[in-house]
């Protein structure tokens, strides 16, 4: 259980890099999702992304709680806001709670490089272009480094794509291409609309088999070019798994 444990700890750390919490209505592309360990719900990631102006704004907000039995056995509270400029990271600040460990990391970009402080400790990054594990833009699938925004660390990534899918959004089959990210830490599986590859989805497996599932509740119309779909969503309750067809 020790080592479950870890591996979906770090899965969380990993997966919440970019979660968020919703702006004013018509303002924002919004992400919406119930988690899922198995078929247990253990918490919600939401997220929005403004676009003003060149910049793209994000304000994020994850929380999680692993319950076995009657005890809480995990918890994880997480909150970020952060600028970019074209697809590449210029501001961070995030706070988070894990399990009663706090961590607090700013960033900013430089001329000579990104400036990332985790709890006080300063160090820069790379003179490049930064980027968290921004699911909602896929310029990460190029990407060989992302950063994880909670612990600060630029972790390699391997990305493949893996070719046309659909998946269950609600009552709804939707058709999808699949990208898997490769870290030291497992495989997260992706799921993007075809064309314009808008998020859709999010899967990983922890070490002791078991699986993390985002289950879709809200997702910006444009996501699936239909703005119903979108609209039904958020009324409807999504209890079923999102599943490659």
């Amino acid at each position: 259980m020790a080592g479950d444990h870890k591996s979906l700890l770090a899965l969380i750390l990993l997966c919440c890099a970019i979660c968020s919490t919703p702006l004013a209505a018509g303002d924002a592309d919004r992400w919406l999702f119930r988690v899922y360990l198995d078929d247990r719900e253990i918490g919600y990631h939401e997220f929005s992304v403004v676009e003003r102006d060149g910049r793209r704004d994000v304000v994020t907000t994850a929380r999680f709680d692993v319950r076995i039995l009657f005890f809480n056995a995990y918890s994880y509270d997480h909150k970020n806001r952060e600028s970019w400029s074209g697809d590449c990271l210029q501001e961070l600040e995030a706070v988070t709670d894990d399990n009663g460990t706090e961590y607090r990391l700013s960033g900013e970009a430089r001329a000579d490089g990104f400036l990332l402080q985790v709890n006080r400790d300063a160090e820069r990054i790379g003179s490049g272009c930064v980027r968290t594990f921004a699911y909602w833009n896929p310029a990460i699938l190029d990407a060989r480094h992302l950063l994880n925004s909670q612990t600060g660390e630029l972790t390699p990534v391997s990305i493949h794509a893996n070719g046309p899918e659909t998946v269950e959004i609600g009552p709804h089959r939707v058709a999808a291409e699949r990208y898997t990210i490769e870290t030291d830490d497992g495989p997260i599986r992706l799921w993007y609309a075809p064309g314009g590859r808008h998020w859709l989805a999010l899967e990983a497996e922890t070490a002791g088999g078991r699986t993390l599932r985002y289950v879709p509740l809200v997702l910006p119309w444009n996501a699936v070019g239909d703005k119903r779909l979108a609209l039904d969503n958020a009324d409807h309750v999504a209890e079923s798994v999102i599943l490659p067809r």
